[in-house]
């Protein structure tokens, strides 16, 4: 077996191109199947909802389009710096946001965050989630959400202790849904567990 190509046995098998018939001998493609098509396929099967990672805001809006366009569910923007930009569309959509307290300016993409991010996104009626990519950070997210819910309250906006706690707990029917990994049941208009 020389080093380049694949036994007999592992070679894709060709499928024949669909087409009209016209007497010539049909091309065939080779594809093989792969665990990303398939987690691709499921997908846009609207099994899987997707975790995205975004930090802009006309990015985010893009990609809510596109998966209008395809067909396909996001559960969450994670990051997502500028989600107080568009709050409303998240809102319409019902998309979570995972956002960070108050890291931002660090690269090109994070510039517009601004500390009241969590609770502009919140006050609009969106789905807002506490996040941190700092191992020690997760453990004292309760200090994260307090920051958040101090920047919310220099807005103005009366948001309590008990409400802000559930920036970082699984209590809503969409905080589970978007940091589960179970098999999605959106497609029924219903959250799962609801």
């Amino acid at each position: 077996m020389s080093r380049g190509i694949a036994p007999r046995s592992r070679r894709p098998q060709p499928i024949a191109r669909p087409g009209a018939n016209t007497g010539r001998p049909k091309r065939a493609i080779h594809r093989t199947v792969t665990s990303a098509s398939k987690t691709l396929a499921l997908v846009l099967d609207k099994k899987i909802p997707v975790q995205m990672h975004c930090y802009r805001g006309d990015q985010m809006a893009t990609m809510i389009d596109v998966a209008k366009e395809f067909g396909f569910r996001i559960a969450a923007f994670h990051h997502a710096s500028e989600a107080y930009k568009i709050a409303d569309l998240l809102k319409q959509n019902d998309i979570c946001a995972v956002m960070w307290a108050d890291w931002w300016g660090f690269k090109m993409e994070a510039y517009d965050g601004i500390q009241e991010n969590i609770a502009m996104v919140d006050h609009a009626g969106a789905c807002a989630m506490i996040h941190s990519d700092d191992p020690i950070g997760v453990q004292r997210l309760n200090q994260e959400v307090a920051k958040a819910l101090a920047a919310g309250r220099r807005m103005g906006y009366p948001i309590t202790r008990a409400h802000a706690v559930a920036w970082m707990t699984p209590q809503s029917r969409r905080r589970r849904w978007a940091s589960s990994t179970k098999p999605a049941r959106w497609k029924t208009g219903r959250w799962p567990m609801s």
